[in-house]
């Protein structure tokens, strides 16, 4: 993340869509387990 913090750092929305990816690589790395991938009505992924 701190690459791409350096490397897009005026990309708000960029930022918001890794951090909330992050949250299901992290939970997968811990568990070797998938979440359910669904979506909220402005697209965002919600795990």
């Amino acid at each position: 993340m701190d690459y791409l913090g350096k490397e897009y750092k005026n990309e708000v929305e960029k930022h918001k869509f890794w951090i909330n990816l992050k949250r299901a690589y992290d939970y997968f790395e811990a568990t070797h387990k998938t979440l359910p991938v669904m979506y909220d009505e402005k697209g965002n992924y919600a795990f």
